[in-house]
């Protein structure tokens, strides 16, 4: 059994293709042991306490953040696009930067809406309208270069989906290919577009790449829609990139659409998805688009446009949130998932991790990621289906034991975002088990942890305390158990966890450590967010407290990571702590700054 990259052969891939090869011969070492005899068993056995080991290149964290986006439609006031303000939060809470929208001219609380967002950090790709249309794209252009400060638009678009348009012409190949010209040299003419990125046009049901034919010369990116209609995430993905490149041969491409509605009673031939199950396939989306080097991948869409209570408008249940702007669990899941792997700041050159696997099905997909603390997050999925969209039933996926083997003892925090945010399972040592089915499992693997000294002897409690065990973290550790053979254990459970001689006394080991990364930003008019990360050393906390100026605490759930802020003072300052039953931690102090003035 191999463990394989979710991605295909591509230029620039090769490093990442060698440690691939190599964590899939290390995987298949550890499963050709077969013993016959007691002898070759003993064998055996030794052979697999100093399993084959890889070196996985690992990506920038916060790459993954910066490869998803959500579509939105902020220019209809009949929906609920109109509340802006509502909308904001929610994009922050669920910590996207990147969103798409169309272009319009004469609408000028859509121009407010777009610098408002902008403001808060938001960058938007905008569709550059139809083919025919009285907004060309030199208005388009001359719109952009007035309404918008500089970084609000971070690329321009072609026509969307032309070739299935009851506006086009039978002609609608000579139509879309002029109007992506006009796209390019306007953008090109215009000094505030000329250094945007322009995207090919995007088709509609999955035609037309052949007919359309090379774009290369007006497009720096291809474009692609692909929405799995119930099925595995994975479905035709390496198809329609394939297809794609007919269209920008040799170039980078965005997928601007893809995702999974819930209108359970629709007759249409969209299949449609429970909502369980999006927060099950959505996060395997963006992590299937990314394996394969996707730049960017945009969920369609933020929230369902209008009320479906009969669940039969499949065009208006595609949202993260619905109509009501309440949370579908794919918004918390991809919230969790974006919460994992968030890590703003300047370049760096990740860290490769050397590991080995045992156990791992052929259908194990993986993604390797750190951060710039030196954390690195194994995400790992199988490529399986948990629904069938044409019985609507659930499919049954039985976890299967993957034992992960790490080349220095780290403490290993195991989390699944569908689920929920605190992790689940955790353990310190250099292997451990992990039960892997349908949803997205991530390992926060850490720094090897000093061994705590023993408690300062001005302790309040003088009793005398017996000598610590070897790692007197908190944390589940394996036990001296031999290392995993090729074969996994009758069991997937994590290994048990050692015994350990409770004292009286909070210690370094009891209480939580601080919270990491803590932040503040200004939404607008005494309005801001904190964000904060969980600490990396410590007890698992139960909770955050957040010391609010004027002396006022408020508590947050164990799964938070961020708390919205309404009337906060400028330059006033705000501290997060994270507590468990034992205590609290050190208090991590922010302070709030004005906001920006363009």
């Amino acid at each position: 059994m191999t463990l394989a990259y979710a991605g295909r052969m591509s230029r620039g891939r090769r490093r990442s293709l060698a440690g691939l090869c190599l964590l899939a011969t290390a995987a298949l070492a550890l499963t050709l042991v077969a013993p016959t005899s007691a002898g070759a068993a003993r064998q055996s056995s030794a052979a697999t306490t100093a399993p084959a080991m890889s070196t996985v290149p690992a990506r920038p964290a916060d790459s993954l953040v910066e490869a998803f986006g959500v579509n939105t439609h902020f220019a209809y006031l009949d929906t609920p696009y109109a509340e802006a303000d509502r909308l904001l939060e929610a994009l922050t809470e669920l910590g996207v930067r990147h969103l798409r929208d169309r272009m319009f001219l004469q609408r000028p609380w859509f121009f407010e809406t777009l610098r408002e967002l902008g403001a808060a950090g938001l960058r938007f790709d905008l569709i550059m309208a139809r083919p025919g249309s009285w907004e060309t794209p030199e208005r388009l252009v001359e719109a952009i270069a007035a309404e918008f400060p500089q970084g609000v638009v971070e690329s321009l678009e072609g026509a969307n989906e032309w070739n299935i348009n009851e506006l086009a012409d039978l002609d609608w190949v000579t139509e879309l290919r002029t109007h992506q010209q006009q796209v390019w040299q306007a953008a090109r003419a215009e000094p505030a577009t000329a250094d945007l990125p322009i995207l090919a046009p995007a088709l509609g049901l999955r035609s037309g790449f052949t007919e359309l034919g090379d774009l290369g010369l007006f497009s720096d990116y291809g474009n692609v829609h692909l929405y799995p209609g119930g099925r595995r995430p994975s479905h035709l993905i390496d198809q329609m990139l394939a297809a794609e490149r007919i269209v920008v041969p040799g170039q980078p491409v965005f997928v601007t659409e893809g995702g999974y509605h819930d209108a359970m009673s629709t007759e249409s031939g969209h299949r449609p998805t429970p909502e369980s199950v999006i927060a099950s396939y959505l996060p395997r989306l963006l992590l299937e688009h990314y394996g394969r080097e996707v730049v960017r991948f945009y969920a369609y869409e933020l929230v369902d446009q209008r009320p479906d209570t009969e669940g039969a408008d499949h065009e208006a249940s595609f949202g993260l949130l619905r109509h009501d702007l309440t949370p579908k669990p794919s918004f918390h899941a991809m919230r969790r998932l974006l919460d994992l792997v968030e890590d703003p700041g300047p370049a760096f050159e990740p860290e490769a991790l050397t590991v080995g696997v045992d156990g791992a099905p052929r259908d194990l997909r993986y993604v390797l990621v750190q951060q710039r603390d030196g954390e690195h997050v194994l995400l790992l999925w199988r490529d399986v289906a948990v629904y069938d969209p044409q019985t609507t039933e659930r499919l049954p996926v039985d976890p299967v034991p993957v034992t992960l083997h790490l080349a220095e003892r780290s403490r290993v925090l195991v989390h699944e975002p569908t689920t929920g945010a605190a992790p689940n399972a955790s353990a310190e040592g250099t292997s451990l088990v992990v039960p892997v089915a349908g949803d997205v499992v991530a390992l926060r693997i850490n720094a090897p942890t000093p061994t705590p000294p023993p408690a300062p002897t001005a302790t309040p409690d003088p009793t005398p305390i017996p000598p610590p065990s070897p790692t007197a973290t908190p944390d589940p550790e394996p036990t001296t158990t031999p290392e995993p053979t090729g074969t996994p254990g009758p069991t997937a459970a994590p290994p048990a966890t050692p015994t350990t001689t409770p004292t009286a006394t909070p210690t370094a080991t009891t209480l939580p450590g601080p919270p990491r990364r803590v932040t503040v930003r200004t939404l607008g008019p005494r309005r801001a967010v904190l964000r904060w990360r969980p600490p990396a050393a410590g007890a698992t906390p139960t909770g955050y407290l957040l010391l609010v100026p004027g002396g006022r605490e408020v508590v947050k759930p164990a799964d938070a990571r961020r708390h919205r802020v309404r009337r906060a003072a400028v330059r006033r300052t705000w501290s997060v702590l994270a507590v468990n039953e034992t205590g609290r931690s050190a208090a991590v102090a922010v302070r709030v700054p004005p906001r920006r003035t363009r």
